[in-house]
C-alpha cells in the first residue's frame, strides 16, 4: 500500500499505522517515515494462507498519530484484495 503526503514536505514525518486482526493479513503495526523531501512511503502487507475459496476482500489501515509538525486529513485508507 502506497501513502502519499501533500506538499510543504520540509521535514521528516513520521505516522503510526495499524492493521485489524479480523482479515485474511497478518496484523501489522509501526510507522511509515517520509524523509526530507520525500512524497511516497509504503506499508507491506502479507496474506495469510487458507484453504477457503474467496472473492474480494475488503480491509482498513488506520493512520493513528502523525510526528514531525504533520496532521492527519484522514485516518482510515480502505482497500481490496482480488483473487
Amino acid at each position: 500500500m502506497q501513502l502519499n503526503r501533500l506538499p510543504h514536505y520540509f521535514s521528516e514525518i513520521q505516522e503510526l499505522y495499524e492493521t485489524p486482526a479480523r482479515t485474511d493479513l497478518t496484523t501489522i503495526s509501526g510507522y511509515i517515515t517520509y524523509l526530507e523531501g520525500l512524497r511516497e512511503g509504503r506499508i507491506d502487507l502479507s496474506s495469510l494462507q487458507d484453504t477457503e475459496e474467496e472473492g474480494e476482500e475488503v480491509f482498513t489501515v488506520r493512520l493513528i498519530q502523525a510526528k514531525g509538525g504533520a496532521t492527519l486529513s484522514g485516518v482510515d485508507a480502505v482497500a481490496t484484495i482480488t483473487s
